[in-house]
This record gives structure tokens, sequence and C-alpha cells, in this order.
């Protein structure tokens, strides 16, 4: 738990409130992954865009949670596409952990990865309601209106207030900093 009080001040304030469902923190400090969002940021820098760096936090399980602090985000790997093809993340630690509650899993741990997240240009995308996806895993969702950002854009946000996602195609452009590991309910 040392490596909590490590975390920037907001973030733990964000987490004070589960301290009692927190297992475990692993702060992830990688040079090349800091190297890779650099790049990113000066490719947004020479097109023009002045980009915002926001911390969010991602979902996984476990053993996704060890493949990202090893290898960080690949957006290939997404299971779910609720939202898009991309990385989903929640800018509010609250909402991300309302969605561990809707997880099909056997384990009785989850990873919540902290990450710096790089954005550029940035459009809504809503979800038809009269579109129902269902993948072989089990998930059911509604379709959203796009899969990637539309051209010019490099990110999208779900229009949907109770649903405060964010879709980053680029996994290159998330640079995660912590593992939490919570209890899973």
């Amino acid at each position: 738990m040392e490596d909590l009080l490590k975390l920037p001040k907001r973030i733990q304030e964000q987490i004070r409130p589960y301290l009692k469902e927190v297992i475990g923190t692993t702060i992830i400090d990688t040079k090349i992954f800091r190297n890779k969002f650099e790049k990113e940021k000066e490719k947004l820098l020479d097109k023009g865009i002045k980009p915002s760096i926001k911390t969010m936090y991602h979902l996984t399980d476990t053993k996704s949670a060890k493949l990202i602090i090893q290898n960080g985000f690949n957006s290939s790997r997404s299971y779910y596409k609720a939202f898009g093809r991309g990385v989903n993340l929640c800018p509010k630690l609250e909402d991300v952990l309302k969605y561990r509650r809707m997880r099909k899993s056997d384990s009785k741990k989850v990873s919540i990865i902290v990450a710096k997240v790089l954005i550029g240009r940035a459009h809504g995308n809503s979800s038809s309601d009269e579109t129902t996806v269902r993948e072989p895993n089990g998930a059911v969702y509604s379709k959203p209106e796009y899969m990637m950002p539309k051209r010019g854009f490099d990110s999208m946000y779900s229009l949907n207030p109770f649903k405060q996602i964010w879709i980053i195609p680029s996994g290159s452009r998330v640079f995660p900093i912590a593992e939490i590991e919570f209890i899973e309910f």
C-alpha cells in the first residue's frame, strides 16, 4: 500500500472511499511507455493540435493488467466494442468501478489501471438502442454509431451521461502509471 501514497493527491482522494476494497497498488514507471507517449504528443503538436492530458481509469482482469504493465496498452486486444474499438477509459474512478459489477469473471479481484491519456481532437459517439450486438463471450451491448473516430479526430467519448467512457484507438496515447487491485463483487 506504500505505492498508493506515491500517486498524486487527486488520485489518492478518489481512491480513499474505496480503500477497504483495495488489495494492492503497483506504480508503473517505464521509460519505454513514457517515450512512446511523448512521441505521440510531438506528432499532435507537429499537426498544430495542442493535446490535453487527462488522468483516466481502465478496468481489466488481473491477468490482462500484468500484460499492460509489461507491454503497455494494445488497443487491438479490446474485447468489448460497446463504445468503439480501442482502449476504453473513464475519467472518474467511481464510474469505472460501476463496470466491475457487470463483468463476468471467476476471479475474486479486478485491476484498475490509472493512466495519463493524450487527447487531441475528440468527438461524441452515441449508441443505438435499436441495434443489439451479442459477442461470443456473452457480452451484449448497443452498437455505437462509430467504431473508430471520424476522419480528422483521434478519440471519441460516449454521449450517454450515465456512461462516461472515452475511446482511445492508439495504445501509445495511453500511458499507464499505476495498477490498483480491487476485490471483485
